[in-house]
């Protein structure tokens, strides 16, 4: 939980007294007029800019990159296609894939209004239909064990899920046990024995082998009972990821970690398994020669699908069945289950079946599956947006942790970079184009990971130098010596500037933020803090001093002991200084009351606009005429887009009769009349500072919205850019 101080909670408490009065008079009678306060920003997730790369627009632009991914399929929107439903264990993303058709080919689309239809998962997420109703329900990681969610149909139509089991138990022994499995595991989850019942198989969580839980019981039971300890007969080595076949008698004690997925090869009705290890990037194929009720496995190939494309992903890949191109065969997906030290830039592998089902054929058809389609700079993405060719326009520039480096296995590094996506639009309608992931040439130094940049003339010649923070807490100068403004060309002149070091991953910021007309330097770092350096030199030779480690008493981690990561964005509004703050949870923090640069900034929002964008967020606005866009990078190494709708409800965004809603107060219910030609449609409900309580996907002309959780008091009903007043009873 987030650790406010004093000061921290007293400025939200006058904060939000004084908005509720704003929204009292406001809505009682239009006492005064209906203006947003402080931190009442709302941003909604968009695909408006577009970016190109290879010559190509990317379909998944803005969907914030992919590391380590699971996959499963279901209609996410209703219209017949099987949809993907990815998850990336980095920050727990989910990000709802929409299947496209095109002539000879297919696509996707992300579709981030569908995620408020799924509750929040960790570690990893499965889709199976365990009822046989038709609908895809959820199981997922809880503690140590496997919580269910069942999907329902609501009323007003949509995607919605139930939880039906906290956590999974089982029958073990004569007694009822929870149905363990670690949270870095993947288990499989089938109809092993083939009576039509969704069975679950996991290691033994003390030892090195798997367990069968059968669930027994009616079509809608979630009522497991362990089969057997040692399914297939076999068990890990107690070194490396051969299988010891037929090996039941002896337990090694070995368990470090393992992925699972049962799928047939031959159309005997027998369920194959193929294992993936913690330590290893190949996965171990076990072919069953046993029967439906009692699984043996007879031989293993560690090279599977075949030599020539045998799955060899850094480390500890797990597999998915998806039919990814929608011909009726399902296909197979890999990806690393090691979180934070596996391949994250080419880490999705697609092999297409060119056969059947259950007597597929895989060819390996791409390494970066969907990361093709996105902006993906593999781990840590921290954008910065600056003219870097002298044409007016900001370019943007995409520091990040690093491209994983696995070409000394099991030796790995990783090789921080930049990446420059030049602006290609106008000042009124911004388009973008990747032209370098290398810009500024760091891979001639080295620098090592963690590279977040900055930008401003630091020695008065008229061009922009490169100022880079480091994951040692360092910072490193790199001068443009270039003739050319459109074509600037870095050289490093000092790989620990000023002897700045603060700790550990530094994200600074130049930002003139006392005004005396010399660039200020504010560095933000692991431990969730600002460092302030205002400049006591001149604009050739500046001179950073350090002035406070606190400033403001910004604080961004969510706990004493816990890391913050904070990266510092100041802008300006209406003349004075804000200020953006990303952090390890994801969360951006927002604060005003800043241009004194005396005592505690104002908090306005501990999560601006209800925005997830995943772990280690890094925010950046884009302006553009009377347009503003939010960019935020995040640890999956990609951007979110969201583009900020009209915080300020007008008289007429209030007075449009195209929105009714009803009753007015509401207690239980309250019932949604949209007007004509505007679904599909998010509608959000908001607080009276902005913050996004509830989203739904309206797909018809009336939507009712379940909001008996909600306090009473003022809310927004929010629809594109029609805002309603209405009280919670």
């Amino acid at each position: 939980m987030f650790m406010d101080s004093y000061n921290d909670k007293y400025s939200r408490m006058k904060l939000q007294k004084t908005m509720l009065l704003y929204g009292l008079l406001c809505v009682l009678g239009g006492i005064m007029p209906c203006r947003p306060a402080v931190g009442q920003a709302v941003f909604s997730p968009s695909q408006s800019i577009p970016l190109r790369a290879g010559g190509q627009v990317l379909d998944l632009a803005w969907a914030g990159g992919l590391n380590f991914a699971q996959f499963s399929a279901m209609d996410i929107d209703g219209d017949g296609w099987q949809d993907v439903l990815a998850f990336d264990r980095s920050g727990n993303r989910l990000l709802p894939l929409l299947f496209r058709p095109r002539a000879d080919t297919f696509a996707y689309v992300y579709a981030p209004q569908r995620i408020a239809d799924f509750p929040a998962l960790a570690n990893w997420v499965l889709l199976r239909d365990y009822n046989g109703d038709g609908l895809m329900d959820l199981f997922t990681n809880e503690g140590q064990g496997i919580g269910v969610y069942r999907q329902v149909t609501p009323a007003q139509g949509g995607v919605r899920f139930r939880r039906m089991a906290f956590q999974l138990m089982s029958h073990q022994n004569g007694s009822l046990r929870l149905l363990q499995t670690p949270p870095r595991d993947l288990p499989a989850i089938a109809d092993v024995d083939g009576d039509g019942l969704i069975d679950v198989l996991v290691f033994d969580p003390a030892g090195s082998q798997v367990q069968l839980h059968l669930r027994q019981g009616a079509a809608d039971s979630l009522h497991f009972t362990l089969a057997t300890d040692c399914w297939g007969r076999f068990q890990e080595n107690a070194v490396s990821n051969d299988v010891l076949l037929g090996n039941c008698a002896s337990r090694n004690g070995r368990h470090a970690g393992s992925t699972l997925l049962t799928l047939e090869l031959n159309a005997d009705g027998l369920p194959e398994l193929l294992l993936g290890d913690i330590s290893f990037p190949n996965m171990v194929l076990l072919l069953n020669g046993g029967r439906p009720d009692s699984a043996v496995f007879v031989a293993q190939d560690p090279h599977f699908p075949g030599i020539q494309q045998a799955i060899n992903l850094p480390i500890f890949p797990a597999a998915f069945s998806v039919d990814v191109n929608q011909d009726g065969a399902t296909d197979l997906l890999v990806s690393p289950n090691g979180l934070n030290v596996s391949e994250n830039f080419r880490s999705v592998w697609y092999y297409e079946n060119t056969a059947r089902s259950d007597s597929p054929a895989f060819v390996l058809r791409q390494r970066d599956l969907f990361q093709q389609q996105m902006l993906d700079v593999g781990e840590g993405a921290s954008p910065l947006l600056a003219d870097v060719n002298a044409d007016g326009l900001p370019d943007l520039i995409v520091g990040n942790y690093g491209y994983y480096d696995g070409s000394d296995f099991p030796r790995s590094t990783y090789l921080g970079r930049l990446a420059l996506l030049q602006h290609t639009g106008t000042a009124e309608a911004p388009a973008f184009e990747l032209k370098s992931r290398d810009w500024a040439g760091l891979s001639r130094y080295e620098l090592g990971p963690g590279v977040h940049p900055a930008l401003a003339d630091l020695d008065a010649d008229g061009d922009p130098d490169l100022l880079l923070g480091l994951a040692n807490g360092r910072l490193a100068l790199l001068e443009n010596v270039s003739s050319n403004p459109a074509e600037p060309l870095f050289e490093l002149r000092d790989a620990h500037y000023a002897q700045i070091d603060v700790g550990d991953f530094a994200a600074p910021q130049l930002v003139d933020l006392n005004r005396d007309g010399l660039i200020d330097l504010v560095v933000g770092e692991k431990n969730g803090k600002l460092h302030f350096f205002p400049n006591s030199g001149s604009p050739a030779q500046p001179r950073f001093t350090l002035a406070t480690t606190q400033l403001g008493n910004v604080q961004v981690s969510e706990g004493a002991f816990l890391p913050g990561y904070s990266t510092p964005h100041f802008f300006e509004v209406d003349g004075h200084w804000e200020l953006y703050v990303g952090s390890a949870a994801g969360r951006i923090f927002h604060y005003t009351g800043i241009d004194s640069l005396q005592g505690d900034f104002e908090l306005a929002s501990t999560s601006l606009g209800g925005l997830h964008p995943g772990s280690r967020s890094a925010p950046a606005l884009l302006r553009a005429a009377n347009r503003q866009w939010l960019l935020v990078g995040n640890y999956s190494g990609g951007l979110l887009l969201f583009e900020q709708m009209n915080a300020t409800p007008t008289a007429a965004a209030l007075a449009d009769p195209g929105l009714r809603i009803f009753p007015n107060p509401a207690h239980t219910f309250l019932h949604v009349q949209l007007p004509p030609s505007t679904t599909p449609a998010m509608l959000r409900i908001l607080d009276l500072r902005g913050k996004v309580l509830m989203a739904r996907y309206a797909t018809g002309a009336s939507l009712q919205l379940d909001v008996s959780a909600l306090s009473p008091g003022l809310y927004l009903l929010q629809l594109g850019k029609q805002y309603r007043r209405w009280i919670k009873r």
